[in-house]
């Protein structure tokens, strides 16, 4: 879906502030219009021939849906996130020496998934 709307996949973001990118709401409302495919095809013309009006117009309709998507995922990946922290304690750091590092990471990515599961939180209030 991100390839048919033209995106490039490395513009799907999560922002640090926990903003997110127009294109994960654009492709996310794309495939949420997958089951009409009809709705689906019009907003697509929309999409290309830059109708902004008409595409917010779908972007309102289905707003709770996209919404709760995106939050199942960001929920899910937090999830997942914190599950490999807590099993972290199991790891032989000789063995895996950039084990630590990797941590590190997954604990900042963790991070700014929460900024944006804040974030869908305050829309929906």
């Amino acid at each position: 879906e991100v390839l048919e709307l033209g995106y490039d996949p490395s513009r799907m973001l999560f922002y640090n502030d926990g903003g997110i990118s127009q294109e994960v709401w654009d492709v996310l409302l794309y495939q949420e219009l997958a089951q009409n495919p009809q709705e689906q095809q019009n907003y697509y013309q929309a999409h290309i021939t830059g109708n902004e009006a008409l595409k917010q117009q779908y972007h309102e309709q289905y707003f709770s849906k996209t919404h709760s998507t995106l939050q199942k995922h960001v929920d899910y990946l937090v999830n997942e996130l914190e599950e490999l922290s807590e099993n972290s304690w199991r790891r032989d750091l000789d063995r895996h020496p950039r084990f630590g590092l990797l941590m590190k990471h997954n604990e900042f990515v963790k991070c700014k998934l929460e900024a944006v599961q804040e974030n869908l939180d305050n829309m929906w209030s």
